[in-house]
């Protein structure tokens, strides 16, 4: 046991939303599934299609080991989230967007920390954050500091993980309670 999780035993699902990411989809499994490899620990890949109008369904479909969902239309960010994480088999849920811009280097630093919280998140840096996406998530992140005394990202853009059993966190129907969000 490393840390609280059993390397080999303990399934990891990973939840990959998507959305009109052709140009990095096929780069960022790659470089998730490299990582989690040489991580030892037993995972899964769920990527979800959200109704991208782009080849990313295309791309997808040809990525080995890999399950994708696909919806219909675009349904938004946290339809992505709850389907994929309804489909997901393992102890734990890893949260990671598909446009390249987490340090998906730095899953293993969050898996080390997991033993001892039900919930580890790790937010995006500055440099790797597109200017037009990072002015309202600031502006929303400031005044939510300033009324509800929290730090943590409001628009729920992060690199995280959680144990899937977490009283207060994701429950078996997909959906992430407040006092986990």
């Amino acid at each position: 046991m490393l840390n609280g999780i059993k390397k080999m035993n303990d399934l990891i699902s990973v939840v990959v939303p998507v959305f009109n990411e052709e140009r990095a989809v096929a780069s960022t499994i790659k470089h998730l599934k490299e990582v989690m490899d040489k991580s030892g620990y037993d995972y899964e890949v769920i990527a979800v299609n959200d109704g991208s109008k782009d080849r990313s369904q295309e791309i997808l479909n040809k990525i080995n080991g890999i399950k994708v969902i696909n919806h219909p239309y675009n349904l938004g960010y946290s339809a992505s989230l709850k389907d994929g994480i309804k489909h997901a088999k393992g102890n734990y849920i890893l949260i990671t967007d598909a446009d390249g811009t987490y340090p998906i280097k730095e899953i293993p630093n969050l898996l080390e920390h997991i033993d001892k919280y039900d919930m580890v998140v790790g937010e995006r840096r500055k440099e790797n954050v597109p200017l037009l996406s990072m002015i309202p998530a600031t502006t929303c992140n400031r005044t939510k500091t300033r009324c509800c005394w929290s730090s943590l990202s409001t628009r729920g853009e992060n690199l995280l993980i959680a144990r899937r059993t977490c009283p207060s966190g994701m429950g078996s129907n997909g959906n992430i309670s407040p006092a986990c969000s």
